[in-house]
């Protein structure tokens, strides 16, 4: 009997151990923020912190406010992914710190990539053939959102730019200014205009991006939005 009280008495303080444990769990996130997420048509999203702060919701479309099926933030081709971990195996435009992770054997701006000469040189991997502020002519993955370049460290941002062969992109690297498209510049939805940076008065209508605003979050500084398509910011 005092085997059998002993034991009752060690699963009962495991039993208080685990619920202590669970209650005093840390939220994963800040009740009513949100982060990017992508739909799998490719178009911009954004996923709600839960009520409870454990975990986000599903992804809900930025075009029609819905939920939608999510896919990767990348916008790459999927041609890219990571190798099975061996040194240089890592293909162009993956995230990487160091050139030996790569087959290219050049690790530059958080990912791998190589010198070239036109736009056929970096496509196939999800990305476009840039002059980096004059620097270095190199591929370089195209973004729709500054969360597309977070894994290539904080000095990558997403910004606007010219491409070799003279057509318009956003590509994340370490551009000492963020660019966003001028107007006239073909969008389907804000976040192509905006380039997910908030407050910037920057809106897609139809079809081109224009200066103006949809919602007060468009405008700098708390501003707010006045009537019109698009509106301007008061």
């Amino acid at each position: 009997m005092r085997k059998l009280a002993l034991l009752l008495a060690f699963f009962a303080f495991l039993f208080f151990v685990a619920a202590a444990c669970g209650s005093d769990a840390e939220p994963t996130c800040d009740v009513g923020s949100g982060v990017f997420c992508r739909c799998l048509d490719g178009g911009a999203g954004q996923k709600q912190c839960n009520g409870d702060g454990s975990g986000f919701g599903p992804c809900q479309s930025s075009k029609t406010g819905l939920t939608c099926a999510e896919g990767s933030v990348s916008i790459s081709n999927g041609s890219n992914s990571t190798s099975s971990g061996s040194t240089g195996g890592k293909k162009l435009l993956t995230a990487c710190s160091k050139n030996s992770e790569c087959k290219s054997g050049v690790c530059n701006m958080g990912y791998c990539t190589k010198d070239c000469a036109k736009f056929v040189d970096c496509v196939e991997f999800g990305g476009d053939c840039v002059q980096i502020e004059g620097k270095v002519q190199q591929c370089a993955p195209y973004c729709l959102s500054w969360a597309d370049c977070e894994d290539f460290g904080a000095s990558s941002l997403c910004s606007y730019t010219t491409a070799v062969d003279a057509y318009g992109v956003a590509v994340c690297a370490d551009w000492s200014q963020v660019n966003l498209p001028p107007d006239g510049v073909d969008c389907r939805d804000d976040f192509q205009c905006h380039l997910g940076y908030g407050g910037e008065q920057r809106v897609c209508e139809f079809g081109k991006c224009l200066t103006g605003c949809h919602a007060d979050d468009d405008c700098p500084d708390d501003g707010t939005c006045s009537g019109g398509a698009p509106g301007q910011c008061m």
